[in-house]
């Protein structure tokens, strides 16, 4: 009987808030939505992928981002080609390994994507 050690990939993706609005990013997922309340104290919210598999939020079939219930963007995984900022581009987002002390992490990145005043700029105004 052999002892092998399972090392681990992990995936955090931070979203980020730095639009001086308070913002609802809603993730549209196979699963299930994926709902971060980010107010406008430059909050951040992370998600966690347990398996690296960059799954959140890139296999999100829309994601939608509404700031202060007054204005909103809506992105779909069908319309990653866009000339726009858009979080299904891995472009917009910063990406860091992370140095993880933990024996059984193999390695360890980190996506972040900032919202900005000019995502507020760019969303459509709710009617």
């Amino acid at each position: 009987m052999s002892c092998t050690t399972e090392y681990e990939e992990y995936v955090e993706t931070l979203i980020v808030n730095k639009s001086g609005y308070n913002v609802r990013y809603i993730a549209y997922e196979e699963r299930g939505a994926i709902v971060l309340e980010l107010a406008n104290t430059k909050d951040t919210s992370l998600v966690r992928n347990i398996e690296y598999d960059h799954s959140f939020p890139f296999s999100a079939d829309s994601i939608q981002i509404t700031f202060n219930n007054e204005r909103e963007s809506k992105y779909y995984l069908e319309e990653v080609e866009n000339d726009g900022k858009s979080p299904y581009s891995y472009d917009e987002y910063i990406r860091e390994e992370v140095d993880r002390k933990e024996e059984y992490i193999s390695r360890y990145t980190r996506y972040t994507y900032t919202i900005t005043e000019e995502d507020y700029n760019n969303a459509i105004s709710i009617e």
